[in-house]
């Protein structure tokens, strides 16, 4: 099995918290454009919350376009999360852009920390759980 990315999570506090600035980091082992990472983070915030609108998804469509570049493997893209909502996106250290947007960050966070998260073997070895 090919694996696309591999992740990191990085917080201060004693244990992760949306309350609480944190860091999540993909390190990618293939290349995917603009697109393909938009469609499949929408795919996974649909999944996670049904209850997310068309008009709503649209909207995070844009915002997504926007913040995050195509990839090729050892790219890492860097999520920055801090607790008044706001998400700054790092492309191999360097800013592309970011969104002032809690239910945003908690959609977009949730693809990897929910508890509902389509992968909850990787959640677990993030947060640490047993």
């Amino acid at each position: 099995m090919i694996t696309a990315y591999d992740a990191a999570l990085w917080t201060d506090a004693p244990h992760w918290t949306m309350q609480a600035p944190f860091a999540l980091t993909l390190t990618y082992h293939m290349s995917f454009s603009t697109n393909e990472i938009v469609s499949r983070s929408l795919e996974e915030m649909k999944r996670d919350d049904p209850k997310l609108g068309d008009a709503t998804l649209s909207k995070y469509r844009a915002l997504m376009t926007s913040l995050f570049p195509d990839v090729k493997s050892g790219d890492e893209i860097t999520g920055l999360h801090m607790p008044d909502g706001t998400t700054r996106i790092f492309r191999n250290g360097r800013p592309t852009g970011q969104a002032s947007d809690p239910q945003f960050a908690r959609a977009f966070f949730g693809i990897w920390l929910s508890a509902q998260t389509s992968e909850p073997r990787l959640r677990a070895q993030l947060l640490h759980l047993r």
